[in-house]
């Protein structure tokens, strides 16, 4: 069997987006490394917040003083303008390597676990997982929702527009051609143009072309509007501090900012434990790690409820595993002795539980 190799999309920044990073997951043969051995991590966990603000723009068009004139309008954008709008927000979780919990597991000779799959900062994925698939974060993206048609069209104005020497003049030109194109769209929806059409998607068509022409044209009187959508990741927020804190800032002047950014509006994160390891004696303690010497340790997680507030409102809630609150426990060693039976599993990589227990195929 030939080493195969799986991406995983792990941040491990602890700011405000942009970088995006991704490490490899692998397959590793213990009948290929010294002693049968692996040496593997168990994750820390840690919070994400994806979060989606749309930025609208206004331009004042070129005729902006001439709309109430020339269109009867009043609500014409006089001056340019940016505000953010805070759409959502949504809450998880990714592991990163505990530095405190990194292990070296001595597999049998007759032992059915053959390959264990680690990511490549150590991270334990899957034992017999011949392609293990792990938790990725969400991506950024930057997306225009809505545009101004002159960025996708050309000029419907008249050359007479570019040569007139005054913006009055300008304006009564732009004019004349709105009125003209609502005529001839008004004559072509009455079935009064003079311009045959073979059929009603040509005459869907040339009302869409005139509709475009139009809305053009007015934007030089009312200005433009620019929509675009932007999503963010803010990682690195720690589940098992208890205190309330701003997790990141919000301005409808600027956007998302970084939580020391004091030009906007703080967005607190507040954690809950619902359920935590329970301390254990020194001699339960002793018993535990003896215990935990005989085979592949992993995570039974503890449990929180992660709110964010914005405002005094909840903006976003999610109960999250934490792999930090919860407590040690070790595999059964059956699971890969018993004759005629080979058994694969699966890890969550951000709370470091198991996700999956099944029986495989054994192996050619």
């Amino acid at each position: 069997m030939t080493l195969r190799s799986a991406l995983v999309g792990l941040l491990l920044t602890l700011c405000i987006v942009g970088a995006e990073g991704q490490v490899r997951s692998e397959q590793y043969f213990t009948n290929s490394l010294p002693d049968n051995s692996v040496v593997y991590a168990l994750p820390r966990t840690l919070l994400y917040a994806h979060v989606t603000i749309d930025e609208l723009q206004e331009e004042p068009g070129e005729l902006a003083l001439y709309a109430r004139q020339y269109l009867g309008e009043t609500n014409a954008i006089l001056k340019p303008a940016r505000r953010f709008v805070l759409r959502n927000v949504e809450i998880g979780s990714y592991g990163t390597p505990d530095e405190e919990r990194r292990y070296s597991v001595r597999f049998r000779r007759n032992s059915s676990a053959t390959y264990v799959t680690l990511a490549s900062n150590g991270l334990l994925v899957g034992i017999n997982t011949p392609s293990a698939e792990v938790e990725e974060l969400p991506e950024t993206n930057r997306e225009v929702i809505r545009e101004p048609l002159g960025s996708q069209l050309g000029s419907p104005l008249p050359p007479e527009y570019i040569q007139a020497t005054t913006t009055a003049k300008r304006a009564e030109i732009a004019a004349e051609e709105l009125y003209r194109i609502r005529d001839s769209k008004n004559r072509v929806i009455s079935g009064e143009s003079e311009q045959p059409f073979r059929d009603g998607e040509a005459l869907r068509l040339a009302i869409g072309r005139l509709d475009q022409t139009e809305q053009q044209l007015t934007q030089y009187f009312l200005g433009q509007h620019t929509e675009v959508r932007e999503t963010h990741l803010v990682t690195g927020l720690d589940p098992s501090v208890r205190e309330q804190r701003v997790a990141f800032r919000f301005s409808e002047q600027e956007g998302l900012l970084h939580a020391d950014d004091l030009r906007g509006e703080p967005i607190y994160l507040n954690i809950e434990v619902l359920e935590e390891a329970v301390p254990l004696s020194e001699k339960e303690q002793s018993q535990k790690e003896r215990a935990l010497r005989r085979g592949i340790i992993y995570v039974v997680p503890g449990r929180v409820m992660v709110t964010l507030t914005y405002r005094g409102d909840a903006i976003a809630k999610q109960e999250i595993p934490v792999a930090q609150l919860g407590a040690l426990e070790v595999l059964d060693e059956t699971l890969f002795t018993t004759k005629g039976v080979r058994t694969a599993i699966l890890f969550h990589t951000d709370s470091g539980a198991i996700a999956k227990v099944q029986e495989v195929a054994a192996q050619d």
